[in-house]
């Protein structure tokens, strides 16, 4: 079994990734504490955005652990489901990121009456099972000391949940521009240089920005700023972090994305759709066709846009990824996904730059490409190739190429010829660049890597094909 260190920032409780099962290991004491956690009451009201956790009692796998510990016997070992495609903030459209900050506070004041607490309140400890969020670090949670009236935790949730939704909500500011720079969130001070002085006035930003940083300042020059203080009995100090999680909620709803506006690619479907209708409907046709002879298990949609395509495999039946450039159009499809239950994940990924990987030593957090690497045996491709090969000048070979490494049986693509309309919108005048881009070049690169290819139909009088190839 091949084990792979998982977590670099919690000493007591290490967790290990094997091919089918997360590892986690932990002290005998503060296992005993997560078990009789996972018996309480809140602990099952929670259940199900709770990682799915068992006792590890393989002892054949264990030994693999037990040059690891000097102590082995005194540790208590748990397996975690594992989630079928991690995700992470920076991949998150905003509609994301508040599901995280909701569920992180439901937590933190589900488990008072338990004398429980969340130790931390990042939204790496929250992954995404299609549009659920589940929280993942069980370590996380800690004994509560029953008169402890403090959530030390709050700066980290403030700079982690609410000053990010307040950035997209004041400058549309995507998750990905926060996080792949602010991998701890964002400071007070950080929104406070951007804003007018009509806006530091505003009465919530008032509250929310301005005066805790005007307070910071001041507390700095304190030595006992964060000295525990105790409540004088249990009732007082659940009453006190009760009105802190309220205080909190209140905000994170304030927050609350709302669907005001479209991006051009948001309202592409409705506004700008490049098809007549009855070439459209062909289109749709042809995928449902498809989808429904092949059932594939795994589905990645590329330039997936508000989801028509992911929304009818998963319908079928399939686990979906689908990623596109444009954050409003993700978050559109998650709330869609969330509404009526469809196992889709929508990612703000760009393949022409895809997610690195990040964390300490680039191995807390894995690239998109990495994760996604023979992952999927069914990918849509359709209507993106051009905007790939003209939005960030990749050869079509390359594109096909990077395709076959994440595809393992099939593969949804369509053809646009130069002569289309979109094409040559997106060309701008450059139409030298692919005066020997054809329908021919293009079946001869997709046959390299997908032998099997079979054309479905031709769309536009020509200028779109869709075909299905296959491994």
């Amino acid at each position: 079994m091949t084990l792979n260190l998982k977590t670099f920032r919690d000493p007591d409780a290490k967790l290990f990734e094997s091919e089918s099962e997360m590892i986690r290991v932990v002290d005998a004491e503060y296992g005993n504490f997560i078990l009789n956690f996972m018996n309480s009451t809140s602990f099952h009201m929670f259940k199900n955005n709770i990682v799915e956790t068992k006792i590890f009692e393989d002892i054949e796998k264990q030994k693999n652990l037990k040059e690891l510990f000097d102590n082995f016997e005194n540790k208590i070992f748990f397996k975690h489901k594992k989630i079928s495609f991690p995700s992470y903030p920076y991949e998150w459209p905003v509609e994301m990121l508040h599901a995280a900050g909701k569920l992180t506070i439901e937590l933190a004041e589900g488990t008072i009456s338990d004398e429980v607490g969340l130790k931390d309140a990042t939204p790496f400890n929250i992954l995404f099972e299609g549009p659920k969020p589940i929280f993942i670090d069980l370590a996380s949670f800690e004994q509560r000391h029953p008169c402890d009236q403090m959530w030390l935790p709050e700066s980290q949730f403030l700079r982690n949940f609410i000053y990010p939704l307040l950035m997209s909500n004041l400058f549309q500011i995507p998750m990905s521009d926060i996080f792949l720079n602010h991998w701890d969130g964002v400071t007070p001070e950080h929104i406070y240089r951007m804003l007018s002085v009509p806006k530091k006035l505003n009465p919530f930003i008032l509250r929310t920005i301005s005066l805790p940083m005007w307070a910071e300042k001041i507390a700095r020059r304190k030595t006992n700023l964060h000295q525990i203080k105790m409540a004088k009995n249990a009732q007082l100090a659940t009453f006190i972090l009760e009105r802190l999680y309220a205080r909190l909620r209140k905000k994170l709803a304030r927050l609350k994305p709302a669907d005001l506006s479209e991006s051009f690619w948001s309202g592409y479907m409705t506004n700008h759709l490049n098809y007549n209708a009855d070439d459209f409907e062909k289109k749709v046709k042809i995928a449902e066709t498809v989808i429904k002879d092949y059932k594939p298990n795994m589905v990645l949609d590329i330039g997936c846009n508000v989801g028509k395509f992911s929304c009818i495999a998963a319908r079928a039946g399939a686990a979906v990824v689908a990623i596109d450039t444009d954050e409003r159009s993700i978050g559109r499809l998650w709330s869609l996904a969330n509404r009526d239950r469809l196992n889709i994940l929508p990612l703000v990924v760009d393949l022409i730059n895809p997610t690195p990987a990040l964390g300490w030593r680039n191995k807390e957090n894995e690239s998109f490409l990495s994760r996604a690497n023979r992952k999927f045996d069914f990918t849509i491709m359709l209507a993106v190739v051009h905007h790939l090969m003209i939005d960030g000048g990749i050869e079509i070979g390359e594109i096909l190429s990077l395709v076959r490494s994440i595809t393992i049986k099939s593969l949804l693509i369509e053809y646009v010829d130069p002569s289309d309309e979109m094409f040559q919108k997106l060309l701008k005048g450059r139409g030298e660049l692919y005066a020997k881009f054809n329908k021919d070049v293009f079946l001869a690169e997709l046959k390299k890597v997908f032998p099997n290819v079979r054309e479905l139909s031709s769309l536009k009088d020509g200028q779109r094909v869709i075909y299905l190839a296959q491994v």
